[in-house]
């Protein structure tokens, strides 16, 4: 079975790399035309049509393959909808490296199936990425950068398979989830970032990404109710500040961001002024909560720390502001 996946905004320098380039277990990246005219049955082909064809070959975009052994051959649609999620974590891991608006193209898979028939089907998954400041460009990734995102995948990967550690991607028995509640006890913390990360990156309104940013720091830092502008700002400050005036720094920027979460989710409105101050913030907002997601994720007892308990959080961070003052 052949699954084949274009990739928008993306780009590499073609020197550094050998064709295909393992991007993650089982998924391949192929950019020459000759080679992805290679990987695409004459079947595919015309299932495809030509405008598709040509996008997929022109190497205006690289692509993604995988070719694997089905065990349901009669379900193509589900296995290229488990490719896309693999894809969507991958995407998720190239944020954790740098801001982009990477997003994958419709995906096409071909298979035969228990009949010994040939099968051709496309789907895609309705997401559009965007940058933090609301706008699509391309973004170049290095050979270094790819495989450092290969290894966060394979980072969150591990702490999903371990017993203290209930999974931290999308399982696949929920490729096309409906009607989940992403905040429920049972979901883990890092699970429910990835959910409002993704959902900030896949919208342009640049005041609802800054909400859904502010959300993200909310899973992390807080664990009641009361003073929560201000817990999260000081808490921020400490856990990632170095130095005084950095720290304070860091609880400016926080109580910014945090200010225009809650004009949007109370329904207020912005004025003619602020407005313009939008993009910078969520460019802000976007940067803040990449440097404490890579900072969390480099250490094991951190992993344990946000994924555990709110008892325990509370804890830590009260020790955090008395061991500072």
């Amino acid at each position: 079975m052949l699954l084949i996946n274009a990739i928008q905004d993306f780009a590499i320098n073609q020197e550094e790399f050998e064709e295909p380039f393992s991007v993650i277990e089982g998924i391949y990246l192929g950019w020459t035309p000759l080679f992805v005219k290679e990987q695409i049955s004459d079947r595919l082909m015309s299932a495809m049509g030509g405008l598709d064809y040509l996008s997929l070959t022109n190497a205006t975009h690289p692509v993604l393959f995988s070719r694997i052994k089905a065990k349901q051959p009669d379900e193509p649609l589900r296995v290229l909808a488990v490719m896309h999620t693999y894809i969507h974590q991958f995407l998720h891991c190239l944020w954790l490296i740098k801001d982009n608006s990477v997003n994958a193209d419709v995906g096409f898979v071909h298979s035969i199936d228990s009949q010994g028939k040939e099968v051709a089907s496309s789907n895609s998954r309705a997401s559009v990425y965007t940058c933090a400041d609301g706008c699509r460009r391309k973004i170049e990734y290095s050979r270094a950068e790819l495989i450092e995102a290969r290894t966060l995948y394979e980072r969150l990967t591990i702490l999903g398979q371990a017993r203290t550690h209930p999974s931290t991607l999308n399982p696949i028995s929920q490729v096309e989830p409906t009607g989940t509640v992403v905040t429920a006890d049972a979901v883990r913390a890092l699970t429910r970032i990835s959910y409002f990360v993704n959902s900030a990156r896949d919208c342009s309104d640049l005041s609802v990404k800054v909400a859904h940013y502010s959300t993200c720091l909310e899973i992390l830092f807080s664990t009641d109710s009361s003073e929560i502008s201000h817990k999260l700002a000081e808490r921020v400050a400490l856990f990632l500040g170095q130095t005084f005036e950095e720290r304070k720094r860091i609880f400016n920027r926080v109580k910014r961001l945090y200010s225009v979460r809650s004009k949007v989710v109370h329904g207020d409105v912005f004025s003619k002024a602020s407005l313009g101050r939008l993009r910078e913030i969520s460019l802000d907002a976007d940067d803040l909560l990449r440097q404490l997601l890579r900072l969390i994720l480099d250490s094991d007892e951190l992993c344990a720390l946000f994924e555990g308990s709110k008892e325990a959080r509370e804890e830590y961070f009260i020790d955090l502001v008395l061991q500072t003052r």
